[in-house]
């Protein structure tokens, strides 16, 4: 998928409607020969000002450049959905496609503000906890492991109960992480919801800014992305929200030395407990 199709899948949740038709032409069409601006114009039932106004959108100066961008572009289609008898190449690509475009995407939507107030409420917190079900635990789990690499006091839960007891139990020295997709998964958002009455502080892991979980937080990092029904787990936004966290969690190493100490140290007990090879006279 080349620059120009990415472009327009990351700026796709912002456009217009009118603007979205014109995106979903492109897409689907990205291996015809490009048209002219009045033909696109017919095809999607958009005026030529619109069809301007969406090429810059996307980066272009107009839709001449747009135009020679498109026909510069792979012969590959922008594809959103696996079909029944792809292949496992096909299948590979058009998956990697949209985990491109969804990492492109969590880079927009998440600024150097928000990665540095959730830094900032890390470091200041006494203890973290994760919360996140089913997939979403993959993701706390993971994140735990990165805090506890730093030196940090943290605790991944995934069981419902346990949820609200460490909720009930949290206070103002408590960081709250909420992780959903969806953002509507009840579990986590009452139990973020009942730690914030006790006083903690709330961070919403998640795809949809205006969820429940995210109406719940105080800090929203948003792994934006395009779940179609074939993906059940949510794949694309797991790689988002992976890299989100390992931007936290390198941000946090190379800003606290304290930190960076925990992580030589902790790694050079890792380092002793592995087997090696005798090299051999």
């Amino acid at each position: 998928m080349g620059k120009l199709l990415i472009n327009i899948r990351s700026s796709y949740t912002k456009m217009s409607k009118t603007e979205k038709k014109i995106a979903d032409y492109l897409l689907q069409n990205s291996h015809h020969a490009p048209l002219t601006i009045t033909e696109l114009s017919e095809k999607t039932g958009s005026s030529e000002a619109t069809i301007v106004r969406f090429a810059k959108r996307i980066g272009c100066d107009g839709y001449q450049e747009l135009k020679i961008l498109l026909a510069q572009e792979d012969n590959h289609v922008v594809n959103r959905s696996i079909e029944d008898g792809d292949q496992p190449q096909e299948i590979y690509r058009k998956l990697s496609d949209d985990v491109y475009s969804t990492l492109l995407r969590a880079r927009k939507n998440n600024d150097d503000s928000v990665f540095d107030e959730a830094c900032t409420l890390i470091l200041k917190t006494k203890y973290l906890l994760i919360f996140g079900i089913g997939n979403s635990y993959a993701v706390a789990f993971d994140m735990n492991h990165k805090l506890l690499r730093l030196g940090l006091k943290s605790s991944a839960v995934g069981d419902s109960h346990l949820m609200l007891i460490d909720a009930t139990a949290s206070d103002k020295s408590t960081l709250v992480v909420g992780i959903s997709h969806s953002g509507c998964t009840r579990d986590v958002v009452d139990a973020c919801a009942i730690a914030k009455k006790n006083g903690s502080k709330v961070i919403a892991l998640t795809s949809d800014g205006k969820s429940p979980l995210a109406k719940v937080a105080d800090l929203i990092l948003l792994s934006e992305s395009d779940e179609l029904s074939y993906r059940l787990l949510g794949l694309t936004s797991r790689y988002a929200q992976l890299a989100i966290i390992d931007t936290i969690y390198t941000m946090i190493a190379m800003r606290n030395r304290k930190t960076q100490e925990n992580v030589e140290k902790i790694e050079s007990i890792v380092l002793a407990h592995r087997y090696y090879k005798k090299k051999r006279n």
